[in-house]
């Protein structure tokens, strides 16, 4: 009867150590996701600027890839108001989107404008760049819309043949050594 009660002590304490093991293991993939949370793999991009005429600011990106051979167009738009010439505007896209080919930038389509990108701040997880106005044409390119003042790092929006849709896009290097 003695070895019995031994026997089934030892086999609790083996139960009770194996338990607490499974409850530690178990805690440590919570602290990874909670640590994931802090950083989540969202496209983030804070623009501040600079306008003469205020009006929508977009950040669009066509034919993302999804994983079940789908497609998906999206953008985010923040409109400024009239009295505003000036802005801090942050743009997120949701969690784990990322675009496979493109990055587009649209000051509006309704007004000829002055822009004055003063910063940009691009990040997606851990990876973060910041950019100044000069760098800009280093990052992006511009379309036939936009004249681009190096010397004074300023965007001059036009209508060609009657139509006006200024956009700046980001070079495709630097979109794949944001997201991957």
């Amino acid at each position: 009867m003695r070895k019995l009660l031994v026997l089934t002590a030892i086999v609790l304490l083996y139960a009770c150590d194996k338990a607490k093991e499974n409850t530690q293991t178990e805690s440590n993939p919570i602290e990874a996701n909670s640590a994931d949370q802090e950083n989540p793999n969202q496209l983030s991009f804070v623009i501040d600027l600079e306008t003469d005429k205020p009006e929508a600011v977009r950040l669009f990106s066509n034919d993302i890839f999804l994983n079940n051979k789908q497609s998906l167009s999206i953008g985010v738009s923040q409109r400024l108001s009239s009295e505003e010439t000036s802005k801090i505007i942050e743009f997120t896209f949701p969690e784990e989107i990322k675009p496979d080919y493109n990055l587009y930038f649209s000051f509006g389509t309704k007004l000829e404008k002055t822009v004055t990108v003063k910063s940009i701040t691009m990040s997606f997880g851990e990876k973060e760049i910041s950019l100044a106005t000069k760098e800009l044409p280093n990052y992006f390119l511009f379309n036939k819309f936009i004249d681009y003042d190096e010397e004074n790092g300023v965007i001059t929006t036009k209508k060609v043949d009657g139509q006006h849709n200024p956009l700046m896009w980001l070079r495709r290097k630097h979109l794949n050594d944001l997201i991957q």
